[in-house]
């Protein structure tokens, strides 16, 4: 079956209203030996209650893209293409007071490593109140930001007396955690961004993340887009998942295509055959040959062509573009001439 038209990520998601869009959004970092694209022209729309998961191999972008989502490129980063929409509204245009506000009440991003969220040497609460100083217009009255985050810290499994009183030492992995979850929503942003929320938490607290955030979909409202290279928790939470590999995105469906339609990049099926399956006792995990290209060593055409099973001449030169077929996006030569499984 052929293609019905050739379009960009937007077209892959179906339900709700956009709440948060990259348009061709490209991030560059300056380096001694040259510019370096880490996010080469990504295109994805997140729709109100989608749970949206950037998939990928470490190095391939994700985390760039989840801060640039925000207008948060660490230097010597910067966007050097693209917009990025929040509610129809630019962000690249905001001025920084702009930004301030927007980020946290609106759009709040939980970062990697957890402890980086806090300052060590003041207690969880006294941070709380820093926050709810600096957004009255949120919070006019403390009192009532108080008890919305002893609520929220009740929703992620904890109580106050277990957490305001303590400094950021003395919580473990698990709790940083969840408590940085905490601190994300107290403003009642509509977009919550985590990048890596399970990564470091071993399997109880990796299990403990997973239901907060379903908890938080369910019960606040709040849209989630999450960075993750651990297909086991994009099954267990995504709605919408977007692969990327080496800065681009190959493939964006929703998550019960991207399991089991056959109509799939082969580096998204790939990353399906190297996990072990439970369900296939006599199949064996496969590793993908090969790595990841270097940024700066990019090779001609598709850039996954090194490593692919299905690569042709074609692939070797032009580089496929992301054609949308019935909610399934996806950036192959052969797939989309064929409408068929990689």
């Amino acid at each position: 079956m052929k293609p019905e038209s050739a379009v960009t990520a937007e077209a892959a998601t179906s339900a709700g209203d956009v709440v948060l869009e990259a348009r061709n959004l490209s991030v560059d970092f300056a380096l001694p030996a040259g510019t370096l694209r880490a996010v080469d022209d990504v295109s994805l729309s997140v729709r109100d209650g989608d749970v949206y998961a950037l998939v990928g191999e470490s190095g391939c972008g994700k985390s760039t893209l989840a801060g640039a989502l925000v207008n948060l490129v660490p230097k010597p980063g910067v966007i050097a293409g693209g917009d990025i929409l929040l509610r129809g509204r630019s962000m690249r245009s905001m001025t920084a007071e702009e930004l301030r506000r927007t980020r946290m009440a609106e759009v709040a991003v939980v970062f990697q490593a957890a402890m980086s969220s806090f300052n060590p040497v003041v207690t969880i609460g006294a941070q709380l109140e820093h926050v709810l100083e600096a957004h009255p217009e949120v919070w006019p009255d403390r009192r009532e930001g108080r008890r919305y985050f002893d609520h929220l810290l009740e929703m992620v499994r904890l109580s106050p007396g277990q957490v305001l009183g303590r400094f950021e030492s003395q919580l473990s992995g698990g709790m940083k955690q969840r408590v940085a979850i905490a601190f994300a929503c107290v403003l009642k942003p509509s977009v919550l961004i985590l990048d890596e929320p399970t990564t470091a938490l071993d399997v109880i607290n990796q299990r403990l993340v997973i239901d907060v955030l379903r908890d938080l979909r369910e019960r606040l409202g709040v849209t989630i887009v999450f960075v993750t290279h651990d297909l086991s928790v994009v099954a267990e939470l995504a709605t919408t998942v977007g692969v990327m590999y080496a800065g681009r995105m190959v493939q964006v469906a929703p998550i019960d295509t991207i399991f089991y339609s056959e109509r799939r990049h082969p580096y998204v099926r790939a990353l399906l055959e190297s996990i072990p399956n439970v369900l296939e006792p006599g199949r064996t995990a496969t590793s993908i040959p090969g790595q990841v290209p270097r940024m700066d060593r990019l090779p001609p055409g598709c850039r996954f062509a090194p490593r692919c099973p299905l690569a042709e001449d074609a692939c070797r030169k032009d580089d496929p573009e992301l054609i949308d077929d019935h909610g399934n996006a996806v950036a192959c030569h052969p797939v989309n001439r064929e409408g068929t499984k990689a």
